[in-house]
């Protein structure tokens, strides 16, 4: 359900799902919402614009990458103890959720897997960095900005590729100029 939730980008099931004890927990759930909604837009216009065949080659095959989660989630061992469950064996990988109100919810360290506390928010803001990427793409596609998909996926590159720099240089300035090499 939550697998196709995020491929779908259906931030109602994504949100029911997830169960958040504070408002940073919310604000990690809401940036994953949009950053399942944009890449569900952006599948969507690279089909409308490149057709499946050529858009697969942009996203990848979503119908089999979701039924190989699933396969591989049923095959996990779970473990039930009154209103907790654990599913999987690997303890770095496991998925903790807890029942409430008769409907099991996936706890939030999910999303971050053994991330620290003080990470969380760089975690969301990458997220939201990510979905606006994706926004952007998607309406240049729309736009007929691009050739082919290897267009699309280059201009991805390069807006992560400007992103990564422009973090890298305001996050940790120097101590000093730079002196170019001749």
């Amino acid at each position: 359900m939550l697998a196709a939730a995020i491929d779908t980008g259906d931030g109602a099931t994504i949100r029911a799902v997830f169960q958040t004890t504070n408002p940073q927990e919310q604000k990690l759930v809401d940036s994953r919402v949009s950053y399942s909604d944009a890449v569900a837009k952006f599948g969507k216009a690279a089909v409308e614009v490149f057709g499946p065949e050529e858009a697969r080659k942009l996203t990848g095959d979503q119908a089999a990458a979701q039924a190989e989660s699933l396969r591989a989630l049923q095959a996990m061992p779970e473990h039930i103890e009154a209103d907790t469950a654990t599913v999987g064996a690997d303890k770095q990988t496991q998925i903790h959720l807890t029942l409430v109100d008769g409907k099991w919810k996936v706890a939030v360290d999910l999303l971050t897997q053994s991330v620290s506390a003080s990470e969380i928010q760089k975690v969301i803001d990458d997220m939201l960095i990510q979905a606006q990427i994706f926004t952007d793409v998607t309406a240049e596609m729309l736009n007929d900005k691009f050739k082919s998909v290897e267009d699309a996926s280059d201009a991805i590159q390069r807006m992560r590729l400007k992103v990564a720099m422009n973090h890298g240089a305001t996050s940790q300035p120097a101590s000093k100029p730079a002196v170019p090499q001749s």
